[in-house]
């Protein structure tokens, strides 16, 4: 780990650069290190049982079925266990970390930046390219195409009992979906004093719905235009009705009752006080009422992914990016030779 002031790395040393030490980069340097030469650069310094999901597994950074505390959170004793602590799963040798690293210029911007700046650089769809007046670089259908994200919903709950503020720090991942469930709470309610409201959230993992993202505009500042499809694939539904299954099952929970009115009213129908899920009555249409609630109350926190996929849409590799007199010099390798240079101006 050194200061990023330090001269003796150059780029050309590393097989990869990762910008950020985040959530994602730390990660990501530490699985390329185990092959790979890896330059990590970071800006700062150095850093559900009741409901029947089971087992308890702890603290832990792998996502496994069960109940599971974050990774990023304060401990019991108030450590805070950081995305950086990933790093010890590195191969030291092939890893370097510049410190209080500035980036002029982050190409890849996550979706849906990456796949719009790509299109405004004239590499996608030629016929799209060429309907918003754009030269077309390189002729690549799959960008923009496959754009999804994770479908949620979440219940709503006032809490007769004093809550801590806090975000989610506990999560439980469901069979055999594997659905996310987590929960944040402490919110004051207006005109009810001393209560505190909360909810708990579901999200689909691995959503098999996708869609698109399509210029608007040839200007960077404008937002693309993405539809991702949610639910149009039956089984995405499925899992977000398993999902609030779930949930209800939480909120029904013995241990759950100091946190919870009666009157709260539930997704399938009927109170906490008289739900309509343990009413045999209803037991034919409790799936049907909660995926009517999966549609009519469908959020996002925003993981959505995809429009420039690896494996799917890259049948050449980009070998190297490097800055050029103001323009982007693009090397592409195609199995052993190396083709000419592509020139992207921004």
């Amino acid at each position: 780990m050194h200061e990023a002031t330090d001269s003796k790395f150059h780029p050309q040393l590393y097989d990869y650069i990762v910008v950020g030490g985040g959530t994602a980069g730390c990660p990501l340097a530490a699985t390329l290190s185990q092959k790979f030469r890896v330059l990590l650069l970071e800006r700062g310094g150095s850093p559900l049982i009741k409901a029947g999901v089971t087992p308890d597994n702890g603290a832990s950074y792998d996502f496994q079925v069960g109940t599971q505390t974050g990774g990023t959170i304060f401990d019991d004793q108030g450590t805070r266990r950081p995305a950086s602590n990933l790093l010890v799963y590195a191969n030291p040798r092939n890893l370097d970390i510049l410190l209080h690293a500035q980036v002029e210029l982050i190409l890849f911007r996550g979706t849906p930046g990456s796949p719009q700046l790509l299109l405004l650089s004239g590499v996608g769809p030629a016929n799209q390219l060429t309907a918003m007046g754009i030269k077309v670089v390189y002729n690549l259908p799959g960008v923009g195409k496959q754009v999804s994200d994770n479908p949620a919903a979440l219940v709503n709950i006032v809490s007769p009992s004093p809550v801590e503020s806090a975000l989610a720090q506990v999560v439980g991942i469901t069979a055999p979906f594997g659905n996310f469930i987590e929960a944040a709470c402490g919110v004051a309610v207006t005109g009810v004093p001393g209560a505190r409201a909360g909810n708990i959230i579901e999200k689909v993992a691995g959503p098999l719905s996708s869609g698109t993202l399509v210029l608007q505009s040839k200007h960077v500042r404008d937002n693309p235009l993405v539809t991702f499809n949610y639910f149009q694939h039956p089984r995405d539904l499925q899992a977000c009705i398993a999902g609030v299954n779930t949930i209800e099952e939480v909120i029904l929970a013995n241990s759950f009752r100091p946190f919870v009115y009666d009157n709260q009213t539930l997704p399938s129908g009927g109170t906490v006080g008289a739900p309509n899920r343990r009413n045999p009555a209803f037991a034919a249409t409790i799936n049907t009422t909660i995926a009517n609630y999966c549609r009519e109350h469908l959020t996002t926190i925003w993981h959505y992914h995809g429009g420039c996929l690896v494996n799917r849409l890259w049948t050449r590799t980009i070998e190297f990016w490097e800055l050029k007199d103001s323009e982007w010099w693009m090397a592409l390798r195609s199995n052993t030779r190396r083709e000419q240079f592509r020139k992207l101006r921004f």
